[in-house]
């Protein structure tokens, strides 16, 4: 795509001229703009929109929507295995696991019979030895994005399982968390914290060298991504808490498997969703008429914190993560966000945040675009698409590519 030769001047008139005019913000790329143009961007958060966007009407393909079959028919080196674990609350979690056929370590004749004997499709992972074998390769914690009211174990993963390295395979597991309003936080993030613990006491079975395990949060996701990253080290990795696999552990956790260590390598946030309060600069600029607009975001944490929460000092950093005030211990980060968007002054102060602590942080702000706008395909991608691709393809590919 050609780069337009004018200077891009700020947009103070709105995509939808019904609407009042928009405060002083950062320009959407003017070569860029008739894609937002495009498509509808409704102020107000629709929830029924936003999960009928994962459903397939019969005979009628959705490129919203994901399913196994989906990813697999984009990555056919993957095989697939669904596994159903047990919560903090009692309530059932499920995994996915994409586990890439090269350098993996097929089952035993035994194994298969086993699985085939009991007639199902979920995996069922037996705890051997939880620490990682010559053979084990490096492993991605996806947490799916969705406001933390929409979106299931599949969105996303197609295109993330295309940011990893080819020269490294890489096993990804995504979970299905629960859903706000229906659970509120941090009921999402203990899921997250329980479905991670899980992958550690089941390494040795899943394959995962426990010193490679990566979390991937995006959007909502990254909210719990977060959260999850602060579970990990306030909990010093020894809790007890976590889920166990009901149909081969049993509901009660042996000595052994209560001594799971987690060990994150690196946490990656791409366009996270850090902070209810919803005061900063750039929830002020993209109030209105923007994708995920400040509107939106407002109703989301409302419906994920309850009426009347978001905002006050009874919010918790395992609910919304910007509310952390101590950012030692933590993972060496990837954060990204786009510069016309309502996350990026959050995002840009939890790098910060994480600087001031110590810490190890490699940011990107990604100038004239919006939220989630690497997410496109195609083949003729604007530069800044193929430059953030390419710049979370690198760190994951450092990450994983070491010990």
């Amino acid at each position: 795509m050609a780069a337009s030769q004018a200077a891009p001047t700020p947009c103070n008139t709105p995509i939808n001229p019904s609407k009042p005019p928009l405060p002083i913000r950062p320009p959407i790329d003017p070569t860029l703009e008739h894609i937002v143009s495009a498509f509808p961007i409704p102020d107000d958060l629709h929830l029924d929109l936003m999960r009928g966007m994962n459903l397939v009407p019969e005979g009628e393909p959705n490129p919203f929507a994901y399913s196994a079959a989906t990813v697999l028919a984009a990555h056919p080196n993957y095989t697939h295995k669904d596994y159903t674990i047990t919560g903090v609350d009692g309530n059932e979690i499920e995994l996915s696991v994409f586990t890439p056929r090269v350098g993996s370590e097929p089952a035993s004749k035994e194994e298969e019979d086993a699985k085939t004997e009991a007639g199902t499709t979920h995996g069922e992972a037996q705890e051997r030895d939880p620490q990682a074998k010559p053979s084990s390769l490096p492993a991605l914690y996806h947490i799916h994005g969705g406001g933390l009211v929409s979106g299931d174990r599949f969105s996303g993963v197609s295109e993330t399982l295309s940011l990893l390295p080819p020269s490294t395979p890489t096993i990804l597991i995504s979970i299905a968390y629960r859903l706000a309003p229906e659970t509120r936080a941090p009921g999402g993030a203990e899921d997250c914290y329980s479905g991670l613990r899980w992958v550690f006491a089941n390494a040795g079975t899943l394959g995962v060298d426990v010193e490679r395990v990566i979390v991937y949060g995006v959007s909502g996701g990254g909210a719990l991504a977060a959260s999850l990253c602060l579970m990990v080290r306030d909990r010093a990795n020894t809790q007890s808490d976590g889920a166990t696999d009901k149909r081969v552990m049993g509901n009660s956790p042996s000595k052994d498997e209560e001594k799971v260590t987690i060990r994150i390598k690196g946490l990656l946030l791409h366009t996270p969703m850090l902070d209810d309060r919803c005061t900063s600069t750039s929830d002020t600029q993209f109030h209105t008429n923007s994708p995920w607009s400040g509107t939106s975001n407002a109703q989301a944490w409302d419906l994920a914190l309850g009426p009347g929460v978001r905002g006050t000092s009874a919010v918790t950093p395992y609910q919304a993560p910007a509310r952390e005030t101590q950012y030692t211990g933590l993972p060496p980060m990837y954060v990204d966000v786009a510069e016309c968007e309502v996350f990026r002054d959050p995002a840009v102060r939890w790098a910060s945040e994480v600087w001031k602590a110590g810490g190890t942080c490699e940011l990107h702000v990604w100038p004239g675009v919006w939220h989630i706008f690497d997410m496109m395909d195609g083949s003729d991608l604007p530069s800044v698409v193929q430059s953030s691709v390419a710049a979370k393809k690198n760190w994951l590919g450092r990450m994983v590519g070491g010990r």
